[in-house]
């Protein structure tokens, strides 16, 4: 292999014209170099393996190069031996492949689930950038652009256009069968489906298939969707295995447009979750039925089918909605009493008692007004500041509890009116503000410690860092030997054998106290296991001072030997 300045597929005899095949160019330059180089053009390809660890792959731009798949070939662009290893077995890892600047044209492969643009599995470190899948994409599109295999760590992509995205672990317990640590940046994608999958996170995406965005199988935990623009149908996330997914946290994202419901499949709301989005504006649905007996109104929503599910989904038990166009005296505005996913229909109640038959008109769910969600552990509590009322995560009012400065907590008229779910999903609205703190945490004196913000556009979540609370200010020293004493380690979690990494808590004590919470085999006054906790964003300033220091050694280094 040679190592220095990206070589030149060109030199290696790839036509950039699309006409000749250019697998056996591409896949010698690529094998005999660590760096390589796409010019602008198309290249036509059948398969190309990423043989080598490190591997970086450069183009002119993802709408100048662009690699052309040909229509016998099920995979594009892949790690060496994709998916030939047996489930469980040990992986040969390869680190650092970096695939940037380039398109992948995947329009004439097989539409099946089987075939893919770009795979990889059984490494870590791996990045793409401003990569563009090319796919005609619609409700019956199989293929993968982008398919992240078995035994897959700390991989990264950034602002990429993959189309439909695949996270495909297997669930035999095996470390070398999940994946895990996976961020996505200003992802462009239709479809994203996960299994055996723990740690990963989308920021600011864009998810625009018309039915499900996130479709979530088996082993699934801690996925984080910040900031993300779904539209059309569906659900937001569908759980296909019952009790198979939890603790899915997402915040500040816009459903602007969204017409579909938050969670559906198997088992609905993903056990352990926090949802901490605003507001949930969503579309008229076409009414086909709607009649009274007494004073209970069941309405029947259009059941025409999109990819398999309800192109109009009835809305949710404890929603509130607008009937229009039904006459009297179904029409105003009301709050759904029970709801039938599987008929596609729901109840809602009248002041007034008698039977009737109305106008299909339509419903609207109506989110100006709505839930207060608060989260505590893991219990979900719902407080109003008009009404005075506090519920639990079973919809059940509580009694019987004290309440300490509940203007400060939960600033009622900030948050919006309140009415008790009949569902798990809850909401707050920003109001119409620059910058909105919908929550502030204060110590014993009254100084503020640490809060969440947002504005039109973004969430952010801080820890108090004014120079107005500091004394003693002095630069760090001695980070360097201090971070070289750390002990980054690799493991599994005992309850569900997830593979993870990171610090074991009371060795990090010891280097840096202040990313420590707790002390070491601290027990509750019932004998329960009190666990130490690390906040890993106090490591940060000893990683930035650690990189000074040896930036002043290679400068003196230099300084020394011209």
């Amino acid at each position: 292999m040679i190592e220095g300045s990206p070589v030149n597929v060109l030199d290696y005899g790839a036509d950039p014209t699309g006409v000749a095949d250019s697998t056996a160019a591409i896949q010698t330059a690529f094998d005999e170099n660590i760096s390589v180089y796409v010019p602008a053009g198309t290249y036509l390809i059948d398969t190309v393996y990423l043989n080598n660890a490190g591997t970086h792959v450069i183009g002119a731009g993802k709408h100048l190069t662009t690699f052309q798949i040909k229509s016998t070939s099920s995979l594009g662009i892949a790690r060496k031996d994709y998916g030939s290893r047996p489930d469980g077995t040990i992986a040969t890892m390869m680190i650092g492949f970096e695939l940037s600047d380039f398109g992948v044209d995947i329009t004439n492969m097989p539409n099946a689930d089987t075939s893919k643009g770009i795979a990889i599995e059984d490494g870590y470190d791996h990045t793409l950038r401003n990569i563009r899948i090319i796919d005609p994409l619609d409700e019956t599109s199989s293929r993968w652009g982008l398919e992240l295999g078995r035994a897959l760590y700390t991989t990264s992509t950034y602002d990429c256009s993959i189309g439909r995205l695949n996270h495909k672990g297997n669930i035999v317990n095996s470390p070398y069968n999940f994946g895990t640590t996976v961020t996505h940046y200003k992802l462009d994608s239709w479809h994203v489906r996960g299994r055996a999958y723990q740690y990963v996170s989308f920021y600011m995406p864009v998810i625009q298939k018309d039915g499900d965005k996130f479709d979530l199988d088996q082993a699934i935990s801690n996925w984080t969707m910040i900031g993300g623009d779904y539209e059309d149908s569906g659900n937001f996330i569908r759980v296909t295995t019952s009790g198979s997914v939890s603790n899915i946290f997402t915040a500040g994202n816009s459903f602007n447009g969204f017409k579909g419901t938050l969670f559906g499949g198997a088992a609905g709301r993903p056990q352990a979750s926090t949802i901490m989005d605003e507001a949930v504006p969503q579309a008229s649905r076409p009414i086909t039925s709607i009649t009274r007996a007494g004073s209970i109104v069941t309405v029947q929503v259009d059941t025409t089918l999109g990819n398999g599910i309800f192109k109009f989904m009835a809305p949710i038990a404890g929603q509130f909605i607008t009937i229009a166009g039904c006459g009297a005296p179904f029409d105003g505005f009301f709050t759904v009493a029970t709801a039938n996913a599987v008929a596609n229909s729901f109840t809602y109640t009248t002041p007034t008692s008698g039977a009737a038959t109305g106008t299909n008109g339509t419903v609207t769910p109506d989110w100006s007004v709505g839930y207060t969600y608060f989260a505590l552990g893991h219990n979900n509590l719902l407080y109003s500041t008009s009404a005075a009322q506090l519920w639990n995560r079973a919809n059940q009012q509580v009694s019987g509890y004290t309440l300490h400065n509940t203007a400060a907590l939960f600033r009622g008229d900030e948050l919006g009116s309140f009415a008790p779910p009949a569902s798990n999903v809850c909401y707050t609205s920003q109001p119409a503000v620059d910058n909105y703190f919908p929550f502030i945490w204060r110590n014993a004196a009254g100084t503020t410690v640490g809060f969440i913000s947002c504005d039109a556009s973004s969430t952010n979540y801080s820890t108090s860092s004014d120079y107005r609370l500091k004394t003693n200010v002095a630069p760090m020293s001695g980070a360097l030997a201090s971070v070289m004493q750390l002990k980054p380690c690799t493991f599994q979690w005992k309850d569900g054998g997830q593979a993870a990494e990171g610090f074991i808590a009371h060795e990090l004590a010891e280097i840096i106290p202040s990313a420590v919470v707790g002390q070491k085999d601290d027990v509750w006054p019932d004998g329960t296991m009190k666990a130490q906790g690390v906040d890993s964003s106090y490591v940060v300033a000893r990683l930035v001072a650690a990189i000074q220091e040896l930036k002043q050694e290679f400068d003196a280094y230099k300084a020394a030997h011209p």
